[in-house]
């Protein structure tokens, strides 16, 4: 009977080790798992990063162009309203110095 309890004994012993041995080794491959979920979200996080940035860049480049088209169209517009005959001119020009110099 004495060896029958020291069987029980040592089994539990054993099975107490097992476990442990198994929570040992489940944390680390949760830690694991938790370091390359992080390395997973932070490239996600730089690539996203990367990407807005480069979408940021080509709008503002557009953004510009067609700035420029619609200050170029403006500009052809007006020239073709606006037809100053000579004398006329000249004195948009005088004004516009004697405005500009404060005389």
């Amino acid at each position: 009977m004495r060896e029958v309890i020291q069987d029980v004994i040592a089994a539990e012993a054993e099975a107490g080790r097992i476990v442990e041995a198994a929570r040992a080794e489940s944390a680390e491959l949760l830690a694991e798992a938790k370091g390359k979920a992080q390395d997973l979200l932070e490239r996600a996080e730089q690539e996203a990063r990367l990407e807005a940035q480069v979408l940021l860049e080509a709008s503002a480049k557009e953004a510009a162009l067609e700035k420029a088209e619609r200050l170029e169209r403006a500009a052809v517009e007006i020239e073709a309203q606006v037809r100053l005959e000579e004398p006329l001119l000249g004195r948009a020009v005088e004004e516009v110095v004697r405005r500009v110099c404060g005389r």
